[in-house]
């Protein structure tokens, strides 16, 4: 009788013991691997919004050198760049949530109105209409878009 006491006793401990150690073990097999799948997404959006924040950067100022200083380079500088950004926003529209997307959406068509006014500065410049071209990059237009543009990535960023 003591044997099954004393048997029944160590079972009863073993079954406890195991659902505690299934208890500690939930949130290393399954709350800390979904935390950094959700960590890896974001850390990679945001590592896109800092792209794209760059990339457009580098076209504003660009295109503005191009159309002050009528130096090729900018214009090359400007057209190798522009895909960049393209693939960027796309990607970002394509790997994000509903609201994700939706901002990027918003980014993307402000970003089309802006790589179109940049384009035609450009060509403008080409044409020897810098003071056109000046009159186009800083016109309200313009700085409306890259405010539509910024508000998009600090909405971003606020999520």
């Amino acid at each position: 009788m003591t044997v099954v006491f004393f048997s029944l006793f160590i079972v009863a401990i073993g079954i406890i013991s195991l659902l505690q150690i299934n208890e500690i073990a939930n949130p290393l097999t399954d709350d800390i691997p979904d935390k950094i799948n959700d960590l890896k997404e974001t850390t990679g959006m945001n590592a896109d919004a800092q792209f794209i924040r760059y990339y457009d950067e580098i076209l504003t100022q660009s295109a503005r050198n191009y159309a002050f200083t009528m130096d090729k380079k900018w214009e090359e500088r400007y057209r190798q760049t522009e895909p960049l950004l393209d693939v960027k926003i796309k990607g970002a529209i394509d790997s994000g949530n509903k609201v994700v997307g939706h901002i990027f959406s918003n980014i993307n068509e402000a970003n089309t109105i802006l790589v179109n006014l940049e384009y035609r500065a450009i060509n403008l410049v080409n044409n020897g209409q810098h003071e056109d071209a000046i009159k186009i990059l800083e016109s309200e237009e313009y700085w409306n878009q890259k405010k539509i543009y910024e508000l998009g990535l600090r909405e971003y960023a606020s999520l």
